[in-house]
């Protein structure tokens, strides 16, 4: 199966009218029900925001649902929550070889129907004693995902043969300055058809002073030290909100 053939548990929040999200599984406390606004504790938010998991799953044809995560999160892309949004992915997971594959699925979603924005991720591949392999980015829209195919970006790049005979293991390191991207990574075997699906969970649940001026200084360094430079003419997009003519 070619990755563009892939599809997940997010088509249920698209149709052919536009798309289609679940907010919640039960009725707001009633205690909110008269009130346009109101000031509620991080504690009692997350409370309500974490009372079950999401499960996303992963359709292959003609199999069907071939794994999946259970992914737990607070509202994303909400201006009501933070005045600035950023994704940070540093995940030490792409494995490449002559018959597997890893697949990012980056995911765009928001709590109001009326969110429209469309998100860029910035990102590079590094090897495993951490240098830069190649560089690409990719735009994902709003309520929409994109799977980024580590082979393909390596092979676009002319890098691939070389990452192949390091042994084929590296990271893929990713920032986003204008949206959060929820990022599921999937390594694929394409003889077998097996999927390990694996996710990384946020800095809040680790660092209890994570957020903040400490997330803004953190972003700050890793934009300096990774994504500053103007990218080189090789670094093409693997996905644009608006496909190429063909």
């Amino acid at each position: 199966m070619h990755k563009a053939e892939a599809t997940t548990y997010l088509t249920t929040l698209m149709n052919a009218q536009g798309p289609k999200v679940v907010v919640g599984r039960g009725r707001d406390p009633e205690r909110f029900a008269s009130m346009t606004k109101t000031d509620v504790a991080t504690k009692e938010l997350m409370a309500h925001m974490f009372s079950s998991d999401d499960f996303v799953e992963f359709h292959q044809k003609p199999k069907g649902v071939i794994t999946g995560v259970a992914y737990q999160t607070g509202p994303l892309n909400d201006a009501r929550f933070g005045s600035t949004r950023s994704t940070v992915v540093q995940a030490p997971k792409v494995i490449v070889s002559d018959t597997v594959d890893t697949l990012f699925c980056l995911m765009n979603l928001a709590p109001s129907f009326d969110y429209a924005e469309t998100v860029e991720m910035d990102f590079w591949i590094l090897g495993p004693e951490g240098e830069r392999i190649t560089r690409a980015w990719v735009e994902v829209p709003a309520f929409a995902f994109r799977l980024v195919s580590a082979t393909e970006v390596l092979a676009r790049a002319g890098a691939l043969d070389a990452f192949l005979e390091c042994g084929g293991r590296g990271m893929f390191l990713g920032y986003s300055k204008n949206g959060t991207l929820v990022p599921l990574s999937m390594t694929r075997n394409r003889r077998s058809g097996a999927i390990a699906c694996d996710h990384t969970l946020p800095p809040i649940f680790y660092f209890t002073t994570w957020g903040g001026e400490t997330r803004l200084k953190a972003n700050a360094r890793l934009d300096h030290e990774f994504f500053s430079e103007p990218r080189a003419d090789d670094a093409v997009p693997v996905y644009t909100a608006t496909p190429a003519a063909v």
